[in-house]
């Protein structure tokens, strides 16, 4: 796993998606919005480590609405019939979640793919 990076906060950054990443010619990665810098991280773990974290980071707008949106959708359903209806609307929150889950864990998947490649 890779060592923990830095990250330096430009502002209160926009807590809505998409972020994406952008490789600087240092090595490290800035985390954006639209044009809005959003976050700067300086190499510190080899390329595909570096290119991990600076997605994970990315990923966190989805990682937030996704635990939102399930948090919401719990704290309703407590006082809910179950229906058809809010049992399909809790499905597709799963399914949102476990998505962004599995996005994350497919990045350090390949993360540790490169690392290990590296050492070879």
């Amino acid at each position: 796993m890779a060592s923990m990076s830095k990250t330096l906060p430009i502002s209160h950054p926009p807590a809505t998606g998409p972020w994406f990443t952008r490789r600087r010619s240092d090595g490290g990665y800035d985390i954006r919005r639209n044009d809005a810098l959003v976050a700067r991280m300086a190499p510190h773990g080899g390329a595909d480590a570096d290119l991990a974290d600076a997605e994970l980071i990315a990923s966190a707008p989805d990682l937030l609405d996704s635990l939102e949106a399930l948090i919401a959708f719990e704290d309703a359903a407590g006082n809910l019939p179950q229906s058809q209806e809010l049992m399909k609307l809790r499905s597709r929150i799963l399914h949102r979640a476990r998505s962004v889950v599995a996005r994350a864990h497919a990045r350090w998947a390949k993360s540790a793919q490169g690392e290990k490649q590296a050492q070879i």
